[in-house]
């Protein structure tokens, strides 16, 4: 560990790295809520990318009014299983502290989108959420936030949240935090789960698997879906012949939109079949951002 010590030491003196990054780095390579980390930072050393660790490192990732989004990868300003932690660990004890009585037993919804890394980034949610007396509910396979407002309203949760970064580009990932109302948080709330997520200094968790044995952690139950569909299928009019075609963009949207079309007599549907998947790097898209606004 002597050399990349003092690679970093070097690398402050000579201004290239910044003295709140080196000092970030230097907790993550030997404490322990980061010993997960240490390979990965140590790569970047090596191959001395000096604008990663400095970006990676220089603050924390800011948790405002919706949550956390930005880039994945390894270091406080990151998205990773450590920020991620610390943000569903926040609204974990904020649920507890501001949910009254019940809140623990009422739980907190969780979903997670088609992005890489979304459903371990969601099954780390429900183990924190589960390993601080709360349950979880998860939903089994990707699907839309509505879906996720929605499931919290109908299960009378205390609070929810989506594992998503919206249409960021590929190498984007995100938290957002949702309450007992279905809509994301604001005020009070907003401010005082930053307060929570800023003081972070343990995170407690359980054993994903073991939480579903202990049913702490629930699948979603297999009714959602069907209620969610009759309760959000809305006609306009009556004529049904009309033809759509439609694209998820490697994302969730067929999860619901195919379903609800057809559950209103819409049968003339044509799904681009290569955006039909879940695809996280969404390939046909340009830049890989699957952006419904661009052209």
């Amino acid at each position: 560990m002597t050399p990349h010590k003092k690679t970093i030491a070097d690398w402050e003196a000579s201004g290239k790295l910044s003295e709140s990054a080196s000092q970030a780095i230097r907790i993550w390579l030997t404490e322990s809520p980061y010993e997960a980390f240490r390979e990965d930072v140590r790569r970047l050393i090596d191959s001395q990318d000096i604008e990663e660790l400095e970006d990676g490192f220089r603050a924390q990732i800011a948790f405002g009014t919706g949550g956390i989004r930005g880039k994945m990868g390894t270091g406080p300003n990151r998205i990773n299983l450590r920020t991620i932690g610390e943000a569903a660990q926040g609204l974990a004890q904020y649920v507890l502290s501001a949910g009254g009585q019940g809140a623990a037993s009422r739980g907190i919804a969780i979903a997670f989108d088609t992005r890489i890394n979304s459903d371990i980034y969601a099954r780390e949610v429900a183990s924190i959420v589960a390993g601080n007396g709360i349950r979880a509910y998860i939903f089994g396979e990707p699907r839309a936030t509505p879906q996720l407002s929605f499931a919290v309203r109908e299960l009378g949760a205390s609070a929810g949240v989506v594992i998503s970064a919206s249409h960021n580009p590929p190498r984007d990932n995100g938290f957002k935090a949702y309450w007992s109302d279905g809509g994301q948080v604001v005020a009070p709330h907003d401010k005082a789960i930053i307060a929570e997520v800023n003081a972070i200094t343990e995170i407690k968790r359980t054993n994903y698997n073991d939480g579903i044995s202990a049913e702490t952690i629930r699948i979603m139950p297999a009714h959602m879906e069907a209620t969610y569909i009759a309760r959000t299928a809305l006609s306009l009019g009556e004529h049904r012949d009309v033809k759509i075609v439609f694209s998820p963009l490697h994302g969730v949207g067929a999860t619901s939109i195919i379903p609800a079309l057809s559950n209103l007599g819409f049968n003339d549907l044509t799904v681009i079949d290569k955006q039909n998947d879940f695809a996280g790097n969404f390939p046909t898209m340009i830049g890989g951002v699957a952006n419904p606004e661009d052209p």
